[in-house]
């Protein structure tokens, strides 16, 4: 069906990712009901701060013009994140047009600061436009094997 036919919600290009320690895909039916959950010690709002700067630095762009939610909510242990925009234009090409921004982090993942600053890293790499790469050493890797350089340095400050 050509686009033009297609009614806006069709248009409207949400796009999920799984950040995880095996297995990745394009998010579906979550394997564990989806709930809400509080932010586990290690993200304090200056640790979020921490590491929204390093993925600003990283990527050169604050993703989404720095209008992301941060939350907490559980899913299968062996999803580390989930990240969710909307695009009226594209999933990946148009990372200017993003907007309704989500990072969702899993409590349940077994976090320490560097590897929320990972993941949000990688996390903030979609809503800036990069998606899965399969080179495993690149941040944009679907599953998690070591945290970002810049976060280890950056540790000292987000305590």
């Amino acid at each position: 069906m050509p686009a033009k036919y297609r009614p806006l919600a069709w248009r409207l290009l949400r796009s999920a990712t799984l950040l995880c320690l095996a297995g990745c895909g394009a998010m579906s039916a979550p394997a564990v009901a989806a709930r809400s959950a509080a932010a586990p010690p290690i993200a304090t709002p200056g640790a979020v701060s921490a590491a929204e700067a390093v993925a600003d630095g990283f990527w050169g762009t604050a993703a989404c013009s720095g209008h992301v939610t941060i939350a907490w909510r559980v899913r299968a242990r062996r999803v580390n994140a989930v990240s969710s925009w909307a695009n009226r234009h594209t999933a990946y090409g148009d990372p200017d047009h993003n907007f309704s921004c989500r990072v969702e982090f899993n409590p349940r993942a077994p976090w320490t600061w560097a590897k929320f600053c990972t993941v949000l890293v990688h996390e903030f790499g979609h809503l800036t436009g990069h998606e899965h790469s399969p080179d495993p050493h690149d941040i944009m890797a679907p599953l998690f094997t070591e945290p970002l350089p810049a976060c280890v340095a950056a540790r000292r400050g987000a305590a």
